[in-house]
């Protein structure tokens, strides 16, 4: 077994942040989109929600990673 550490660096923390985000705001569009049929409200829901949702995980990521629970 190795004895490396393993720590998640802010820039590798905030790319899976970015990247998930931009999923899910593609996917909650085309949901939003599906039930309203308007163009701007879709868009508007989207990046409104998706900004709060990224911040919110970016924090969450930073905190698990204090927590050394299931790493090796």
């Amino acid at each position: 077994m190795s004895s490396r550490t393993f720590y998640e660096l802010h820039k590798r923390s905030f790319a899976k942040a970015v990247s998930y985000r931009i999923l899910i705001l593609v996917a909650s569009y085309f949901l939003i989109f599906g039930l309203t049929r308007n163009h701007a409200k879709s868009i508007n829901y989207s990046i409104g929600w998706n900004f709060l949702g990224f911040i919110i995980y970016f924090l969450h990521e930073r905190l698990w990673n204090r927590i050394h629970w299931g790493k090796q």
